[in-house]
């Protein structure tokens, strides 16, 4: 949150001396918010929706999960995932989430994606198949890798030749 706290340059209208975008940087990264807010259709402040767009990207890395939105209001925020990523954020026992509200000092509330408003959720694809509508849904909350580790008939082969 101290990074958070950096000076922001101020974009004003020269007729009327409105503040029309603040320019935020926060490390390596410069993000462009509009002032009033209404860009995203919520009601955060650009300094939140910069939060909110960090703390997004950071749980994501972190747990390798798909994190659809995270809206911050005060000291809380909450996260809107996938329903097969919920209970990776919560941990056993709620031991994940206890471990981010004493990292981060602020209450985090764990939601399904189907929870969320209609206007945030992402547009779905209209022309994709029911094969990968059932891949995503089953592998929606984990990260899974590329590879493939089934046995070749190669492998099958030599196994059988160690037997003779």
């Amino acid at each position: 949150q101290a990074d958070l706290a950096r000076p922001v340059i101020q974009v004003k209208r020269y007729s009327d001396g409105k503040v029309v975008n603040e320019i935020f940087s926060f490390g390596e990264q410069i993000c462009i918010v509009d002032a009033d807010g209404q860009a995203s259709g919520d009601d955060m402040t650009p300094m939140q929706l910069l939060a909110s767009a960090q703390l997004k990207n950071r749980l994501g890395e972190d747990f390798g999960i798909r994190i659809h939105h995270v809206k911050i209001s005060g000291p809380s925020a909450e996260v809107y995932v996938d329903d097969s990523a919920v209970g990776v954020l919560v941990g056993q026992g709620g031991s994940t989430v206890k471990a981010l509200e004493k990292e981060y000092e602020m209450k985090f509330s764990i939601k399904s994606v189907n929870e969320l408003p209609r206007g945030f959720r992402a547009p779905e694809n209209k022309f994709r198949s029911s094969y990968e509508m059932d891949m995503e849904r089953s592998t929606g909350g984990r990260a899974w890798e590329q590879s493939y580790s089934g046995s070749s008939k190669k492998d099958r082969r030599s196994k059988r030749k160690g037997r003779r």
